[in-house]
Order: structure tokens, then C-alpha cells, then sequence
């Protein structure tokens, strides 16, 4: 009960003593229905006391939300960072073992080639490195796509973000056919020793 409804009932006490012709107020009685006012009042919070609790329990609520919404946004983005760490990780795992591959390769070749009695035994080699040649250029084109497809997906137009899907897949093909070049490769120069053995 807020002092309005007191005054309210005050003016309500005194207009119902005016009609039964009292002209005198008992102060027992005054005192009396205070008493009452007061217990009523206690009993039942305020308009305004409900209004703060109300206010209160929003401000709990929305603060509760907004910790969630920012606990959730981190751990997206720490997520996406970590992604993007593993990603190209990846990528320069297939740039060393198939540049490495190609590396040793040639350097196999070379020492092949500078004997006369060893290099008819050069080409059945040829076909390996070219392979592994074609794992570098995809693991180059894999770093290239990604950067392309990060461009794309930070469009702010709608046919950015299915450009970026399509990229994307690329990527994740191109990767994956540096992996696969680098097993043919890895297969053809076994056979290419084993074709060489004495």
C-alpha cells in the first residue's frame, strides 16, 4: 500500500464519520484504524516495491544474458582461431612433404645422372616428381583459395557467403588432392626403385 491508498482511506474514514454525525474524531479509534492500515500495508508489498523487485529481476536476467552471450562469442572466436591455427598447419604439412619429397627426389636424380652407367636409370623417376610438383602447386592453390574464401565469407551481400561455401570446397578438395598427389607420387618412385634394383 503506497501513501496515496493511506490518504485515500484516511479521507474515506473521515467522510463515513462526517455522515454518522460525529464531530469529534476518538483517538482510540484513529489510532485503532492506523493499526489496521498498517497491518494491511505490511501484509501487502507496494505498487512501487513490486515495480523495483520486477526491475530488479530484469536487470538479474538480462545481466545473466549478456554474461552468456559474451561467454558463448569467446568461445566461438577463441574456436575459430583454432580452426584457423589447424588450417594452415595443414597446409604447411603438405607443402613439406611434398616440396621435401620433390627436394630429395631431385637430389636422387642429380646423383643418378652424374654417372654415365646410371643415367638411363633417370626417367622412369620423371613421373614421381611431377607428382609431387603437383602436390606443391595444390598446397599453393590450397593457401591461395583460403585466403579467397575468408574474403568471400566477410561480405556483407548474400551471394558473398555462398561464393564462400563454393570456395570453401575447393579448398578443402585442393587440400586433399595435395594429399592424394603425394601417395601416387610416393607409389610411382617406389616403383621406379624397384624397377632400378639389380
Amino acid at each position: 500500500m503506497d501513501g496515496r491508498e493511506v490518504i485515500e482511506n484516511l479521507r474515506a474514514a473521515v467522510r463515513d464519520a462526517e455522515a454518522a454525525g460525529h464531530k469529534a474524531i476518538d483517538p482510540a479509534a484513529l489510532k485503532s484504524f492506523l493499526d489496521s492500515l498498517e497491518r494491511e500495508a505490511s501484509g501487502r508489498p507496494s505498487q512501487q516495491m513490486v515495480a523495483e523487485a520486477n526491475l530488479e529481476e530484469y536487470r538479474a536476467r538480462l545481466s545473466k544474458w549478456i554474461a552468456d552471450n559474451a561467454h558463448f562469442n569467446e568461445w566461438s572466436l577463441e574456436s575459430f582461431r583454432q580452426i584457423i591455427a589447424l588450417g594452415q598447419s595443414a597446409i604447411k604439412s603438405i607443402f613439406f612433404i611434398n616440396g621435401g619429397a620433390a627436394v630429395a627426389l631431385l637430389a636422387f636424380i642429380g646423383h643418378l645422372a652424374t654417372s654415365a652407367t646410371t643415367a638411363k636409370a633417370v626417367m622412369p623417376f620423371a613421373h614421381s616428381l611431377q607428382l609431387f610438383v603437383f602436390g606443391v602447386f595444390c598446397a599453393a592453390l590450397t593457401s591461395a583459395l583460403t585466403y579467397l574464401c575468408q574474403l568471400a565469407y566477410g561480405g556483407s551481400k548474400r551471394w558473398h557467403g555462398r561464393v564462400g561455401i563454393g570456395l570453401h570446397i575447393l579448398t578443402v578438395a585442393s587440400g586433399v588432392g595435395s594429399f592424394v598427389y603425394f601417395f601416387c607420387g610416393a607409389e610411382a618412385a617406389y616403383g621406379a626403385f624397384k624397377s632400378i634394383a639389380p
